[in-house]
């Protein structure tokens, strides 16, 4: 490559490079600031845009030549694992590549073009990891196949409305926000047929309950319920206790119709009324469900006890189901997800209240406390504005989870015609969850010695992570092995069912996909850290996994310059300075990005480039033109994924004449 002629050294400069919505209260009884509790919304079409699968790669051979021939001999010089072999639309395979044998793959002369693998959607329906994560797949009163059955319940959205969108089924309408100066109002009324959600958050919970299962955007856990959207809260996020109450009594006027209402809202305070009108609709048989609140404390406040001021209602309250938020990104459990920013897979999400008491009197027992269950509640895609899909996180994202648990409940059982009857149906749910132990992380982040269930609507006992026991049968049962060893790795996974599972499939987090089987043998890995990984699956479609981390011969950590050294073109015009860097393994890095300042110290001129380094670990740099005299190489940068540069530069120096 060329470089840049340079007479004096120039620095470049390095340019660095929960969402809450609060709505003000105002009551003779109380002040206080209730909270929408959700934490910030991505707006995607459908379909979302393409991401590339890591590792993954389709390789485009040149003409002539076997194709299956060409993708073994490619499979053992490099490393790779060969998947789909094409012979008819396309001349090439998938497979596998590992990062540092790239360059060399591409470069081989039977290679005629290597592209990412590509995560693809169609435009048509899409499985929230929540929905998955809770059964609601294997539910049969929610019959999830396309084919737009509808969960025949009625669910009261009080919110700040809902959106007429192609994937909610909106049955009714009524608006309870005020519009008259100073949001003072005497004789005034919800508006029946009006208010739709110029917020959004609305929208989002109610595509949790009960998006369509139409084959398009998302489906709910209840697909297709009434909807009813109460909007108490308008487009600035802004309210009063008296639309919240009215609200409420829209919905225990209409209690008869309405079997369950989701409120994903709270605010710290000690409100009266607005426990009396929720008592109140619950003695009509509604069943309310709620969000615990994102402020990461206990819902009785700092001082523990219920009916005090620093309570977070309505969560506090005995007669609703509060819900606390999980953190899921795989949708299932065995806590092997990648982590979110709000906590590692299958673990409570941080920002998550809790409950270190019960509230005497509580109608329900549950294993934590004053609250009922957990929900998926991290990263949660729904239904948004505009007729789009968007992902939010917080407790309000939970909630409707259990709303919609509650619908499919009613469908399959009856509904509540009072009190006892809401607290029995509360009672099913909490004992149909999922307990702790058996989401599959070690530690379940809870804050307290309370440990509440996961919600689950699925036929069984849920989504049970079974563990495979891994052994490695050879070379020895060690976990470091040198450079070339064949290694033999064996598992056992027995399911909830005491049954052993049918197979096992393995994978490398280096090299990818290992094979299937009790029993995979021989396998020769690129030297460097693997987690091993066996994962199993039941008769019943429940998964396991677990993991073992080896290491294989020497594991690269450092980057280092093995030379400096010169050349001269055939002209003896031109002057090359070749870096050649090695890692602590004695062996070339590629790719790497290397930065030069090449001085002529007779002449004192200096002339500066930045390269990448070939499948020998070389990078040259040419001064065209080089005048005589005495020169050397100093390397200012060297940036090598996964490696640190040592910081030295050998000593090295060239005459030319």
């Amino acid at each position: 490559m060329k470089i840049d002629n340079r007479d004096n050294c120039s620095l470049r400069q390095q340019h660095p490079s929960l969402v809450a919505v609060w709505i003000t209260i105002i009551s003779i009884v109380l002040a206080a600031t209730p909270q929408l509790f959700g934490q910030g919304v991505t707006v995607r079409p459908v379909p979302p845009r393409p991401e590339a699968a890591p590792d993954r790669y389709i390789v485009q051979l040149r003409a002539g030549g076997d194709v299956g021939a060409q993708a073994q001999r490619l499979e053992r010089q490099y490393g790779l694992n060969v998947g789909f072999v094409y012979r008819y639309a396309l001349n090439g395979f998938a497979a596998v590549i590992p990062a540092q044998r790239l360059a060399q793959v591409q470069n081989d002369p039977a290679v005629l073009l290597v592209e990412p693998d590509l995560v693809i959607h169609t435009v048509s329906q899409t499985v929230p990891t929540g929905v998955e994560r809770i059964g609601a797949t294997l539910n049969t009163a929610a019959a999830i196949d396309g084919n737009d059955s509808r969960v025949n319940v009625d669910v009261a959205v009080i919110d700040t409305g809902i959106e007429a969108h192609a994937d909610l089924n909106v049955f009714a309408r009524t608006d309870c926000v005020d519009t008259s100066l100073f949001g003072i109002w005497f004789g005034a009324t919800c508006v029946d047929g009006q208010g739709t959600d110029d917020n959004g958050h609305g929208t989002h919970v109610s595509g949790t309950i009960g998006a369509l299962d139409n084959g398009i955007g998302v489906v709910g856990v209840a697909p297709g319920v009434r909807l009813w959207s109460v909007r108490v809260i308008d487009e600035t996020g802004s309210g009063y206790l008296t639309w919240l109450v009215a609200g409420m009594d829209y919905v225990a006027q209409h209690a008869s119709e309405i079997e369950v209402a989701n409120m994903s809202m709270g605010w710290t305070g000690n409100s009266p009324a607005v426990r009396t009108a929720i008592q109140n609709a619950v003695n009509k048989g509604v069943v309310f469900v709620v969000a615990a609140g994102n402020e990461g404390q206990d819902i009785y406040g700092a001082d523990g006890v219920f009916g005090t001021s620093d309570d977070v209602e309505p969560a506090a309250y005995p007669e609703v189901m509060t819900v606390s938020a999980l953190a899921d990104s795989d949708g299932l459990a065995g806590g092997v997800g990648a982590a979110t920013q709000y906590g590692p897979d299958d673990t409570l999400a941080t920002f998550s209240n809790f409950s270190s008491t019960a509230t005497p009197g509580n109608p329900v027992v549950s294993p934590g406390a004053g609250i009922d269950v957990a929900a998926p509640g991290v990263n949660i895609l729904s239904t948004v504005r505009g007729g789009n899909y968007g992902t939010l996180s917080g407790t309000s994202m939970a909630s409707p989870h259990v709303t919609g648990a509650v619908a499919l409940y009613i469908a399959a059982n009856a509904r509540a015609n009072n009190a006892t009857g809401v607290a029995a149906i509360r009672q099913a749910i909490i004992d149909a969850a999922q307990h702790q132990n058996l989401w599959g992380s070690a530690n379940t982040a809870d804050r307290d010695t309370n440990h509440e269930g996961l919600v689950y609507v699925g036929s069984g006992s849920g989504p049970i992570n079974f563990a495979p026991v891994i052994t490695i049968l050879s070379p020895n049962t060690g976990v470091s092995f040198p450079s070339g060893a064949s290694i033999t790795f064996s598992g056992t996974a027995t399911d909830e069912d005491g049954n052993l599972s049918p197979s096992l499939s393995w994978s490398s987090s280096k090299d990818g996909f290992l094979g299937t089987g009790a029993t995979v043998p021989n396998k020769i890995l690129t030297d460097g850290a693997h987690t091993i990984t066996a994962s199993a699956t039941d008769s019943k479609g429940k998964t396991g996994s677990s993991s073992v981390a080896i290491t294989v011969g020497c594991i690269p950590t450092t980057v280092r310059i093995s030379s400096v050294t010169y050349a001269l073109s055939k002209s003896k015009r031109d002057l090359s300075a070749i870096v050649t860097l090695q890692n602590n393994c004695n062996k070339p890095v590629v790719g790497a990005t290397v930065s030069v300042y090449i001085t002529n110290w007779t002449l004192l001129r200096i002339w500066g480039g930045t390269g990448t380094t070939n499948s020998s670990g070389k990078e040259t740099f040419v001064v065209k033109s080089a005048p005589a005299g005495q020169w050397s190489t100093q390397v200012t940068e060297i940036i090598a994924s996964g490696l640190t540069w040592d910081g030295d530069t050998p000593s090295n120096s060239y005459i030319k004449k």
